[in-house]
């Protein structure tokens, strides 16, 4: 592994799932699928990830983010062994750093790094290597007959093309020594492609920040994140509770001189601000959630050019409404 690319660290704690043991006909398969609901963020959504060639029933897919974070979702079908994919500098197994995980025959599991110092397993050595695991915890799943490697990585620089090596083996490890594998494959992956897309997708996300502040934004964020985020969705529901009771209020509005008039304004008024305060708060917190810096400088920057604008005006508003009295009073 390429030492200018990361470093060494310990790994935060694996997060293991609980094991699912029912039919696996229905469970679509990480080609095919860009959303899993069993999977927890930031795992769970794969839209914007790419998917590299199948191999022996193993796929990846992979996103590289902003600040060199490079999220993969490893999966494939599982009857026993390990399976593992690791990052090489000129596509052999000497030299390079894994990830491999695997079930326990009491159904709990493990995912460990290796260092591969060599191609006997004694040179193989677990809680060794040179990737840097973000402090995202790792995740190793077994859904149906399907195993999932899902883990954040840290780079000093932003990937370019990098080799990757897949491997497997029937047979299971023992002290987390792994046993040789039964088949293996290296491939070349584009990283940078990606990560260009991902950048020309920044300006049109930044544009749906002004379509959140239209009193959809909970709504918006579920369908873009699709968060299970209990407390951030409820907000998004409230938010367009109060939009529509403001769109009906238009219909219902009473005369000027009905007594009802100033009870009336007064609804709309603090449903309207009730609306926006609201709205503000589910939108830090889906960007919270979110990846990256960007998003949140820009929609910072956005809200104190909208804040600064609605404080004037508010003053001036006050203004006007104190003199209108004094005015009145001299034309009478």
């Amino acid at each position: 592994m390429r030492k200018s690319l990361s470093s060494r660290r310990r790994s935060p704690a694996t997060t293991i799932l609980p094991v699912n043991d029912n039919d696996d006909k229905d469970i679509p398969t990480i080609a095919h699928t860009t959303f899993f609901r069993f999977l927890p963020p930031p795992f769970r959504n794969l839209s914007r990830f790419e998917c590299s060639p199948a191999w022996n029933g193993l796929a990846f897919r992979y996103f590289q983010g902003i600040n060199n974070v490079t999220t993969i979702v490893l999966s494939g079908k599982y009857t026993s062994g390990w399976v593992g994919i690791g990052f090489s500098t000129d596509g052999a197994m000497y030299g390079s750093s894994a990830l491999a995980g695997w079930i326990r025959e009491d159904g709990k599991g493990d995912m460990k790094q290796y260092f591969l110092g060599g191609y006997t397993p004694p040179e193989v050595i677990p809680d060794k290597g040179q990737l840097k695991l973000t402090t995202v915890p790792p995740v190793l799943l077994l859904h149906g007959k399907e195993i999932y490697l899902a883990f954040q990585l840290d780079f000093a620089a932003p990937l370019q093309h990098e080799n990757i090596i897949l491997a497997y083996a029937v047979a299971p490890p023992m002290h987390n020594r792994l046993h040789i594998h039964d088949d293996r494959t290296s491939m070349q992956i584009d990283f940078h492609e990606d990560s260009s897309r991902y950048s020309r997708s920044i300006s049109y996300k930044s544009l749906k920040t002004l379509k959140w502040g239209h009193g959809l934004s909970g709504m918006i964020i579920y369908d873009d994140m699709r968060s299970d985020f209990q407390f951030h969705r409820a907000i998004g529901f409230l938010v367009l509770g109060l939009s529509i009771l403001q769109v009906s209020a238009l219909i219902i509005r009473p005369n000027k001189e009905s007594k009802a008039r100033k009870f009336w304004k007064w609804n709309h008024h603090w449903m309207g601000r009730f609306a926006l305060f609201f709205g503000v708060m589910n939108i830090f917190v889906g960007i919270g959630r979110s990846e990256g810096t960007n998003l949140k400088t820009g929609y910072g920057i956005l809200l104190g050019i909208v804040g600064a604008i609605t404080f004037v005006l508010e003053i001036l508003l006050r203004s006007t409404c104190s003199q209108m009295p004094e005015e009145a009073a001299v034309l009478s």
